[in-house]
């Protein structure tokens, strides 16, 4: 499969990267193997380089400076090779470890105390004790999370027993 980014009087099949994966990946499935041709940059690839070839490739660029560089050329057929392959970006997502109900009691337990100790005036505890838990679950904390708002928690009750 030959590269290039100049109008040839041959070039009727002319293709993407994109476009010509499945026919790569089906090629290599079958134990065949796939040249990709790339040209000098200054050059490009001959007629006669051209003529060895069974594909036309092209990049999709500026139609009045269509040229890419080698090394762009590259990593972009060896981007879409890749992606056509596996398009998984999953080993670079963080797995969060989630906070347990245990976790969120503490938090509530914890957050009640110090409301208490506050003097805080509860119209209805019971109702306020169901947002606050309606509040911490709905937000779904992770661990690391809940090790914050808890240390901010022990911060203010440690304050509020310096001030007694």
């Amino acid at each position: 499969m030959a590269l290039t980014a100049r109008r040839r009087e041959f070039n009727t099949h002319l293709q993407t990267p994109r476009a010509i994966m499945p026919e790569i990946l089906a090629t290599i499935d079958n134990q065949q193997k796939v040249a990709l041709v790339f040209g000098a940059e200054k050059t490009g690839l001959s007629i006669e380089q051209l003529e060895q070839c069974n594909r036309l490739v092209t990049i999709p660029a500026n139609p009045e400076y269509s040229s890419l560089s080698l090394a762009q050329a590259v990593q972009i057929l060896c981007y879409e090779l890749y992606t056509s392959y596996n398009s998984s970006v999953d080993h670079l997502k963080n797995t969060p470890k989630l906070a347990t109900i245990d976790d969120n009691q503490g938090i509530l337990q914890h957050l009640q105390h110090i409301l208490t100790k506050t003097g805080y005036h509860f119209k209805n505890q019971t109702i306020t004790q169901r947002n606050l838990q309606k509040i911490i679950y709905q937000i779904n904390l992770e661990r690391h999370e809940v090790d914050l708002v808890r240390g901010i928690l022990s911060h203010i009750e440690r304050k509020l027993d310096v001030t007694k």
